[in-house]
This record gives structure tokens, C-alpha cells and sequence, in this order.
């Protein structure tokens, strides 16, 4: 049976909603355990910079969960599919300095502060390991954060620099491995090694989709949204290229010339 996942953007924030949802949904392509689906949503649930605990946010989700398939039900005459696991991404502060909580088939990721904890690498990176990670305490009796820091993607990482290694490593230590489903194994490296991403140069890849499509370029963008002025800046550099390449070469030859006719 497969397990689905349904995430929701509950605040407005400036990841870049389109080229999140493009580089979450495919983790559907990289294994067949699990769907994630994104709910469309009739506005947000909740405002910017505020402060929230979590038991306050799970109940608010719940609640947002039943109004919204109730909406969808009444716009568009059909039901969504019960989740196994909902997800909430949220642009407000977590309290007791969390990034990330789950509880009963229910997770609140934040990125809030996100680029000042966390960035390199994209946003897009940071979500996606937050996701899988939800996706396994969902579905392991037992599984849960460990005080060891090694590098595990359920590692707690308080001191949330930490979060990096798990994100950047992909290993899950021989503790948790005991814990998962032996078939789930190969999956979730599969999942967290992040080769499925690609390179922007390579045709057809992930990364070069990101490039092409939603101009994010995974080896030096955040995965926010770029304001008017980075657009601008991007713009005129890529005009001025092939300018300062031909300038470059003329420069070049001349002195090349110079050198060759003075002797």
C-alpha cells in the first residue's frame, strides 16, 4: 500500500512555492513507498513573524485540514484523499528554538531565520530532508530524535548548524536503521542521497529544470524568492557575457600580438 503524504504552505514566505513543490514531488520518481501530494489552499492559515508553540499549531492545522477538504469538496465537487502524514510549512517561530516538530501523523517545518541557520545548502534541500524525516517518524513505532550527534538525519540538532551534516551526509545511524523496516532501507537512501538532484549542466536533470525553468541555480541560489534587483542583476550579467568574453579575447590578442612583434 502506498503512503501518502499531503504538505501545505500554511503561511506566505519567500521560498519560491513553485520550484519547492517541482523539487519535493520528485521523491515520487526516486522510489514507489510513498506520494506526496500539495493541497491547494484557499488562502493561509497563519500571518508572518509570529510566535507559535506547537501543540497551539497542531490544533490550528487540524482544523485548517477539515475547513479546507470541505472547501475543495464544495468548489470542486470531490473529496481529497485522506493522508497518512500531513506536513505544514510555515514562515513563523517555532518556540523553544524548534525548526522542525512532529507529533501524531502531523509535522510543522519552519523556515523562518532559515538563511542564517541553515543556508548553504538551497532551501529546497533543507525542506526536503525535513519532510523525509517526518515521512519516518510516521511510519516508525519508536523512532525518534537522539541527543548523539553523528550526522544522522535524526540527529536532534539543537544547535541547528548541526542540521547540515544530516542534510549533507545522508546516513542514518546503525541505532535508527534497526528501528525502520528493512524494505525501507534501501529507500530512504535512496531518497536522501542526493544524486537524484543531478547537475545544472546536465540535460534533463533536476538541477538543470531548476535552472532553466524556475532560475535557481542549486550550486549558488537559496531557493527563496529573488527580489527585483537580483532579477536584474542576473539579467544584466548574462547580456554582458558575451561582451566581456569578446572583450577579454581582444585584450588577450593584442598583447599576445604585441609580445610576438616586439620579438
Amino acid at each position: 500500500m502506498v503512503i501518502k503524504i499531503h504538505i501545505y504552505f500554511l503561511s506566505k514566505s519567500e521560498v519560491n512555492e513553485d520550484a519547492a513543490k517541482y523539487f519535493i514531488l520528485n521523491l515520487n520518481k526516486v522510489q514507489s513507498y510513498f506520494e506526496y501530494h500539495f493541497i491547494e489552499t484557499k488562502g493561509y492559515l497563519l500571518k508572518k513573524n509570529e510566535v507559535y508553540s506547537f501543540e497551539d499549531l497542531l490544533e490550528k492545522f487540524n482544523k485548517f485540514i477539515d475547513k479546507n477538504h470541505e472547501q475543495i469538496k464544495k468548489i470542486k465537487g470531490r473529496d481529497i484523499e485522506t493522508a497518512d502524514i500531513n506536513i505544514g510549512i510555515i514562515d513563523s517561530t517555532l518556540e523553544n528554538n524548534l525548526y522542525f516538530a512532529y507529533d501524531n501523523k502531523k509535522a510543522i517545518i519552519t523556515v523562518k531565520d532559515w538563511k542564517k541557520s541553515f543556508y548553504p545548502p538551497t532551501v529546497l534541500e533543507y525542506l526536503t530532508s525535513c519532510i523525509i524525516q517526518s515521512t519516518f517518524y510516521g511510519l516508525t513505532n519508536g523512532l525518534g530524535s537522539h541527543w548523539e550527534t553523528s550526522g544522522c538525519l535524526f540527529d536532534y540538532t539543537y544547535n541547528k548548524l548541526d542540521k547540515k551534516s544530516g542534510m549533507c551526509l545522508g546516513f542514518i545511524c546503525d541505532k535508527c536503521k534497526k528501528l525502520i523496516d528493512k524494505k525501507y532501507i534501501k529507500c530512504i537512501n535512496s531518497m536522501m542521497v542526493n544524486k537524484w538532484i543531478g547537475d545544472p549542466n546536465s540535460f534533463g536533470s533536476v538541477a538543470f529544470n531548476l535552472k532553466k525553468i524556475y532560475k535557481i541555480d542549486i550550486n549558488k541560489d537559496t531557493g527563496l524568492e529573488k527580489t527585483r534587483w537580483a532579477k536584474m542583476k542576473e539579467f544584466l550579467l548574462d547580456a554582458t557575457k558575451p561582451v566581456i568574453t569578446d572583450f577579454l579575447i581582444l585584450i588577450i590578442t593584442f598583447i599576445f600580438g604585441y609580445i610576438v612583434g616586439k620579438f
